[in-house]
């Protein structure tokens, strides 16, 4: 029986000691990482901070495997040509696309959220993230990223009601009905680029989607006193939304 309790007790102490080393990397982390940017205007939600060196991180969050795959494939290759055609940089920091495939399951979707809303100190905050079109993963996804700041801009047919956040504190952009004759020029890029026209209505939304972040980072980006650029939040939102309306 002594050596059963000792056993339970060693684990029990083993694990305290790990919760506190987790908890302690974290708080060193956040100390070193210091106080946000003084040019920083945004007093509610703050900036994104770029760093020195780093890059703009834009995610897509898209079904690019299961039976939704061929759309949320197409709208991924939307998103790549959008960046390829209007920029690969502001204020000297690469844009780059992160894609997360979320199988078109709210579940996944969710939990990829959660992710891109992590801050962690090896990588700078998500500015944006571009996608959750199907109608059952935009509003978990839409809420979750509210919750940090973050414009999630989709095309998905879905009402999206805030309660916690509450509306105000929203980052959900939904985008208005798009230009036939911008999309005519975006069928014709596409072909040029890929080979074929685009089967699906997403390639040409996850293309506007993108232009309209990098149109917006240009317009809102500053930079820094010593943190590279940075991207007050809720200003940025509020160009996106004018310009996606």
């Amino acid at each position: 029986m002594g050596r059963i309790i000792s056993r339970g007790l060693a684990a029990w102490l083993a694990g305290i000691v790990i919760v506190t080393a987790a908890v302690a990397i974290s708080t060193i982390a956040t100390l070193t990482e210091g106080p946000e940017d003084a040019n920083c205007p945004d007093r509610a939600f703050g900036c994104v901070e770029t760093g020195k060196d780093g890059s703009i991180r834009v995610a897509t969050l898209l079904p690019t495997s299961g039976p939704q795959a061929p759309m949320g494939q197409e709208a991924q290759a939307g998103a790549e040509l959008a960046l390829r055609r209007f920029g690969l940089d502001v204020l000297g920091h690469p844009v780059v696309l992160v894609h997360r495939d979320d199988r078109c399951s709210p579940k996944v979707s969710t939990d990829l959220a959660r992710r891109l809303a992590l801050d962690t100190p090896e990588q700078p905050p998500f500015a944006a993230v571009v996608g959750a079109p199907c109608p059952r993963t935009t509003e978990p996804a839409a809420q979750i990223l509210s919750d940090s700041g973050i414009p999630l801009l989709s095309w998905a047919p879905a009402d999206v009601s805030f309660r916690d956040p509450p509306a105000g504190r929203s980052f959900y952009v939904a985008l208005g009905p798009p230009d036939e004759s911008e999309r005519r020029r975006f069928e014709t890029l596409y072909r040029a680029r890929y080979g074929a026209a685009p089967q699906h209505p997403s390639a040409f939304e996850a293309f506007r989607a993108v232009t309209l972040i990098l149109q917006g980072l240009r317009e809102v980006a500053i930079q820094g006193s010593s943190r590279g650029a940075l991207i007050p939040r809720t200003t940025f939102r509020d160009v996106l939304r004018g310009a996606a309306s």
